[in-house]
């Protein structure tokens, strides 16, 4: 007599969405879309190997809004992840281009925390990602005081 429970009809498996809504940011010119798909297509990790999404992981792009869908479990933590290193050099890029370090430091050096904090300034002004209708910006975004 085996002591396991009877296997019942396996049900479909719990999968996760994740959309990226860009229409502010792409609006004002401060980023393209398409580079950010092709970015996450690129950089997510499947089985320890990037850019091998296969069919659990799709990255789907309409208009100005992201999708990135998972058959299986797809932590949150790990796409804010991406989507942060890619804002970041975004920020980066725009703040060498338009000649903003001369105001931000005096060296010609940014520090990845002056980066990272607009990083999350970016966020908390456009509200770009949402899991279950709740704003990243929301659950990460220190209050506007501790700047």
């Amino acid at each position: 007599m085996s002591r396991g429970s009877a296997v019942g009809p396996k049900g479909k498996k719990k999968g996760s969405s994740f959309t990226i809504d860009c229409a502010k940011p792409v609006e004002d010119k401060i980023m393209d879309i398409a580079s950010l798909e092709k970015f996450l297509q690129e950089r997510i990790k499947v089985g320890g190997k990037a850019g091998a999404l296969g069919d659990s992981v799709t990255v789907a792009r309409d208009k100005n809004k992201i999708t990135v869908t998972s058959d299986s479990d797809f932590s949150k933590r790990y796409l804010f992840n991406y989507i942060f290193h890619y804002l970041a050099f975004i920020i980066y890029l725009f703040i060498f281009s338009h000649a903003l370090f001369v105001y931000i430091s005096n060296s010609k050096r940014i520090s990845v925390g002056v980066i990272a904090s607009y990083v999350f300034l970016f966020l908390a002004l456009y509200g770009l990602i949402r899991f279950n209708n709740i704003l990243i910006s929301e659950m990460v975004v220190p209050s506007p005081g501790s700047f």
